[in-house]
């Protein structure tokens, strides 16, 4: 009799044990082993042991404010800490790293991204690079609705070793065609997705915004050096100039010379030598028919700009005149300068 309750409890103590170890074995398998406190939403994607991620892209791209450079660039980039990245990878030990196909999807025209304020648009390039360190990837410009691909390299297989940086570029031919000031602005998608083997995952994305304030800007264009020709005791010149201006209808224009500089009143005069000089002044005018006359250093506003940014037909003349040039032989110059600001 106690034999019989001995072998039963012994099954029992069995079924026990093999019950437990199911029930652990079925909460291992559900319970998900690769982790990452980085995927949140839309920028992970998972089956078994293969993953797209993207990660760490910041959620706005600002541009500074453009006021006539040529090209007005920024990026993603940060000055520390861990940068924007994008892998594909079958998890193991070690990892295999597969190619990606990335792509910037928005707002965009005629295979130009664009940045919008209101009616007006102003192309927008992209551009993504490795980082220094990083696993090396070919610097390549997006396009848009077409795919670019980032190279899996199995000797960099963290995030951390792959960062990469995208770059925003405006250039200021296409600022100066749209001829309107203001704050520009774009939302962007950066999406990746990769077939690792027979299994295709992604694609994952992030958002990010552009934004570039178009400051006013003038600029004088065409100018160059006045030869005086002597009429009896005086002598005279001319020139064509062409002053262009966006985001502004009227303009100051300050003249100033350098043999003047040093004299008194800052008069402007031609120079021969260190002592022998011949007093000059200017008629500036434009093409809607102000004058200001200029003798001596000084600014004066009124004028009105062309909004032609190519200035094809100059607006600007300005007339040159050496009322008393009696007596003087010789060589005689200065450098007159133009300074124009909106007015």
């Amino acid at each position: 009799m106690s034999a019989v309750v001995t072998q039963t409890a012994e099954k029992v103590k069995f079924l026990s044990l093999y019950s437990l170890f199911l029930f652990a074995l079925s909460t291992l398998q559900a319970t998900p082993v690769f982790a990452d406190s980085d995927c949140f939403d839309n920028n992970c994607d998972q089956d078994g042991k293969y993953w797209v991620k993207i990660k760490r892209l910041p959620e706005e791209l600002e541009l500074p404010a453009w006021g006539g450079e040529e090209v007005v660039s920024g990026s993603t980039g940060v000055s520390s800490g861990k940068q924007f990245c994008t892998i594909a990878f079958l998890e193991g030990s070690p990892r295999e790293m597969f190619d990606l196909q990335i792509t910037i999807d928005g707002s965009s025209s005629s295979g130009q991204y664009l940045l919008n304020n209101g009616g007006y648009s102003i192309p927008v390039t992209f551009e993504i690079s490795d980082t220094t360190g990083s696993a090396p990837q070919a610097k390549q410009i997006f396009t848009p609705g077409k795919r670019i691909t980032l190279k899996g390299n199995n000797n960099y297989q963290q995030c951390r070793d792959n960062e990469l940086t995208i770059s925003a570029s405006v250039a200021r031919q296409d600022i100066i065609a749209t001829a309107r000031t203001g704050t520009y602005t774009g939302f962007f998608r950066v999406s990746s997705q990769s077939t690792m083997d027979a299994t295709s995952l992604g694609p994952v994305w992030m958002e990010f915004e552009v934004e570039i304030e178009i400051l006013p800007v003038i600029q004088i264009l065409r100018l160059k050096d006045i030869a005086l020709q002597p009429n009896g005791n005086s002598a005279t010149g001319s020139h064509q100039f062409c002053v262009f201006a966006m985001g502004a209808n009227k303009f100051a224009l300050e003249a100033s010379s350098s043999v003047g500089a040093e004299r008194p009143n800052q008069k402007f005069a031609l120079q021969n030598g260190n002592s022998s000089y011949i007093d000059y002044n200017l008629v500036v005018s434009d093409s809607a028919g102000k004058r200001r006359f200029y003798s001596r250093r000084g600014e004066k506003g009124g004028f009105t700009p062309t909004s032609d940014q190519q200035c094809l037909s100059p607006n600007m003349t300005v007339n040159v005149n050496a009322p008393d040039i009696s007596g003087a032989t010789g060589t005689y110059s200065d450098t007159m300068t133009f300074t124009v600001t909106p007015d």
